[in-house]
């Protein structure tokens, strides 16, 4: 067992006791929250309310955004109007999860109702590098081959429309110049704006819009939408919805809420998932967390002297008991953490946790809690979140696991959001090995061509079992800390505590060369060596690491396609060979199962997910967001947050060429139609055979299937298709009574014959339909309500116009099924189609017959 000064083991005993607290509404970061305003007001009521490590969405120093679990459906209505009652503000549901925004000294209110289970806060995390900074030239279009198949096949996104999730649109009020340049269209349709512009400490900057701009570069036909994201999870999941239901054919976000589970889906994946099934493409920003994830079977372990129960990291990794894990948090840098284990998660539909888990970071010595994460999970979800933020000079701290009450989990999986440490940019078998001579009874380091180091840094390995430290790890040597001495046999050492290593070649310790204006740390493959970066100290794991995939939540659902990164310039186009092509070193890696159905069922075999689907570019241009990296005097807009809008963007192109097309089939024609790419992080890991990948090309959880490329895509879909298809979609997804509006026919024919006399004929024909006009016809039946085309030769396509004013509908859902009929001999099993559109209601139309009663 290892062993601790008394007074750090009497500190654990008397805070780490397993506690059984009664079941209350209010997470304990609420709490704590509450309690801190109260104090800031008693003693600082006139300066600014702030609390960074409590990870709650805050809005103008008093207000919190809050996600509220409600025990059963029909409870949701009646406990939106009580919370009106309140002066709850901004309230929106989806299933049974409300959203809302309240007054920080009335969280204590929400306490009294017995039909909310749980209520939590989590700001979103927009998965941007760098900051909100011309008409900007979009380097990813020729990097994706975009601009060929726009040539090649008359395409620009047009009759597509593409909903974008993010934080704002407008907030900055310059949209009107990104109209009047150029770099957006005039017609983007706004659904909900960010609500907070000019909040002090969640202002809106308006990535959403610098998306649109990276969409409209690459498909400017296309219809823009908007729904903003960052209001709370349920907000996020409600809007993929209200955007579905605008007539969005593909989304695309680049937001993450750290508290939705790892192992289940939650409803922010439930909605993706439910507009999957719609028709609708969905894409999903990666993420930007790399490997920054420990992943392991739960080790019980129990400390006889501070008598808690926790995970053994050193017992789960093969080695001596340990129960810390140490880590490096930077200074002036917000760290947030989440810890989750497989349990159930009430936010998901099922019965809650089983366990109860808590977390602590604590000092170098620890002695000192630095952070924690307390809830009471049992019934609720097996999540614990947290911040660090702190000012220190000290980096070093650990992750402590204790286990609170309930049975053992079998799996636990936490994850660190931070800056991870860049590529190393000279290869491991590239860096320079020093040598010494001994003069004068002094050490020289010297390089392989005998000259002499006068600058740069050198550095050694250790593996190290001590008890602040285990494991691994890379110091500098030749310097006050550790300098060279001359050991016995006049050869060169460093004296490591009681430890006398020998250094230099053929020893254990060989000396590594790291340049001037570089710096160095420890990677799982040795010394990694990457450009300094203003002093840059990454977050890391040090010990015990695992380096698992950092990719969960809605992009990991089954309904989504989840986009990786690549700097546009480490692409094939701009002169990088495939096999050296590097993606972003902070893309996150994917991996993480699916452990439990949507009811809490855990299933019998898990499900694997291929995170990510693909890889496309980031780093181009706009006209105000990012940071300028390439020295054009515009700002570049990197990080997934910029790859995953390319990738819809050519969805468009790709949909309106081919309108048949379901979420599956692109999703297919992407992966098939991406090229092969290496894992700079070279982990040794299982990485099982993903079909959906071309041939020839190797899936892993870092690239997925690789650089998508739209010339590949389309040849996937020209040599896979089916022969003859119809596709049905409506002018407007949202029908008032009354109003007159188009069904919109398009018969695609790839096959190799002419299709002779084809004939669009309705079938079921809804009562509830008067028809104006039908356009495109050649001849029109009434009594069948069927419309005759000209022929269509092969390749061509016929558009057809149906004009339709809505009558009476008591059901609100307008559903209209056609088919197709030719004198061709050719297949037409698949022509078949239906289409379902909303009704809303008219103010004071409440029987739906196009009257106010």
């Amino acid at each position: 067992m290892t062993r601790y000064p008394y007074f750090v083991i009497s500190l654990l005993g008397c805070l780490f006791l397993p506690t059984h607290q009664s079941l209350a509404a209010l997470s304990s970061h609420l709490k704590q929250l509450q309690t801190d305003y109260a104090l800031h007001m008693r003693q600082t009521p006139n300066t600014a309310f702030t609390a960074p490590q409590s990870g709650a969405h805050l809005i103008n120093h008093q207000f919190v955004s809050i996600d509220i679990s409600v025990k059963a459906q029909h409870q949701v209505a009646p406990l939106i109007e009580q919370l009106q009652q309140y002066g709850v503000s901004r309230i929106n549901h989806y299933k049974k999860q409300i959203s809302a925004i309240i007054s920080i000294n009335k969280l204590y209110l929400l306490e009294q109702f017995p039909e909310i289970s749980w209520v939590s806060s989590n700001k979103a995390l927009v998965h941007a590098v760098g900051s909100p900074g011309g008409l900007s030239f979009n380097a990813a279009d020729p990097a994706m081959f975009t601009d060929v198949v726009r040539k090649r096949y008359n395409v620009d996104g047009k009759g597509i429309s593409i909903g974008v999730l993010s934080d704002s649109y407008n907030c900055l009020q310059t949209a009107i110049d990104d109209v009047l340049s150029g770099d957006l269209p005039d017609d983007v349709k706004v659904v909900k704006e960010y609500p907070f512009c000019e909040d002090p400490i969640s202002p809106g900057t308006d990535e959403g819009r610098a998306m649109m701009q990276l969409i409209h570069d690459i498909a400017p036909g296309a219809k823009l939408l908007f729904h903003t994201a960052t209001v709370s999870a349920t907000d996020f999941a409600a809007g993929i919805i209200a955007l579905a239901d605008h007539g969005a054919d593909i989304i695309v976000d680049d937001v993450g809420y750290l508290t939705m589970p790892i192992f289940q889906e939650g409803p922010i994946a439930q909605a993706v998932n439910e507009v999957h099934g719609r028709g609708v493409a969905y894409f999903s920003s990666a993420g930007n967390d790399a490997r920054l994830s420990y992943e392991n079977d739960y080790y019980p372990g129990h400390n006889l002297i501070s008598r808690d129960s926790a995970h053994d990291f050193g017992q789960a990794a093969g080695k001596n008991t340990d129960f810390f894990q140490q880590i490096t948090i930077p200074p002036n840098q917000l760290n947030r953490i989440t810890l989750q284990w497989d349990d159930p998660a009430e936010v998901s539909g099922g019965k809650g946790a089983e366990t109860d888990l808590d977390f602590f970071i604590l000092d170098s010595s620890k002695t000192r809690i630095v952070a924690s994460s307390q809830d009471n999970n049992i019934g609720h979800n097996p999540v614990e979140f947290t911040g660090v933020f702190h000012n220190s000079n000290a980096t070093t701290f650990y992750l402590y696991i204790s286990h609170r009450a309930g049975p053992p989990p079998s799996k636990i999986k936490h994850i660190i959001f931070g800056s991870p440490a860049p590529w190393s940019e000279i290869g491991f078998d590239e860096i320079v090995e020093l040598d010494f001579i001994i003069e004068n009874d002094a050490p020289t380091l010297i390089f392989p061509n005998g000259e002499p180091v006068e600058e740069g840094k050198a550095v050694i390995i250790i593996d190290v079992d001590f008890d602040e430290i285990k494991g691994p790890v890379v110091r500098e040597i030749n310097n006050d800390s550790l300098p060279i001495l001359v050991g016995l046999g006049g050869k060169p050492v460093v004296q490591w505590f009681d430890r006398t290593l020998e250094v230099g070649p053929g020893t254990a310790h060989p000396v590594y060369y790291v340049p001037v204006g570089f710096d160095f740390a420890l990677g799982p493959n040795g010394v990694e060596i990457f450009r300094d970066r203003d002093g840059l100290i990454p977050t890391s794991i040090n010990n015990y690491q695992t380096y698992s995939g950092t990719i969960f939540g809605h992009p990991n659902a089954s309904g989504a396609i989840a986009v990786g990164a690549i700097p546009y310039d480490e692409t094939p186009w701009f002169g990088k060979p495939i096999t050296q092509s590097k993606i972003e070193y902070f893309s996150s890696a994917g991996g993480a199962q699916i452990l439990f159905d949507n009811d809490g069922n855990r299933i019998d075999q898990p499900s694997i997910r291929y995170k990510p689907e693909i890889i496309a570019p980031d780093a181009s241009d706009t006209t105000f967001f990012g940071v300028d990296t390439d020295n054009n005097l515009l700002p570049n807009f990197s990080g997934t947050s910029a790859s995953a809008p390319h990738a819809a963007a050519l969805a468009a192109l790709l949909k309106q060429a081919f309108p048949q097309l379901s979420p599956d089939d692109i999703s297919q024609a992407m992966t098939k139609g991406s090229i092969d790419l290496f894992d700079p992080a070279q982990i040794e890991e299982e990485t099982p055979t993903n079909d959906a990948c071309a041939d020839n090309t190797n899936f892993d959880w870092a690239t997925g299937c690789g650089l998508v490329q739209a010339d590949l895509v389309f040849e996937f879909i020209e040599d896979n298709t089916e022969q003859l298809y119809m596709t049905l979609k409506t002018s407007n997804p949202q029908i008032k009574a009354g109003d007159i509006f188009d069904y919109q026919f398009k018969v695609l024919n790839l096959s190799n014959k002419t299709l002779s006399r084809p004939r669009i004929r309705a079938l079921e024909l809804p009562s509830y339909i008067k028809f104006v006009d039908i356009e495109g016809c050649l001849g029109i039946d009434s009594q069948e309500v069927s419309c005759r085309l000209s022929d269509i030769s092969p390749g061509e396509s016929r558009d057809m116009n149906i004009k339709v004013q809505t009558l009476s509908n008591p059901t609100g859902v307008w559903r209209f099924r056609a088919d197709l009929l030719t004198d061709t001999q050719i297949d037409l099993s698949n022509t078949q189609v239906m289409l379902e559109t909303k009704l809303l209601i008219n103010s004071g139309d409440i029987n739906f017959d196009g009257c106010v009663d």
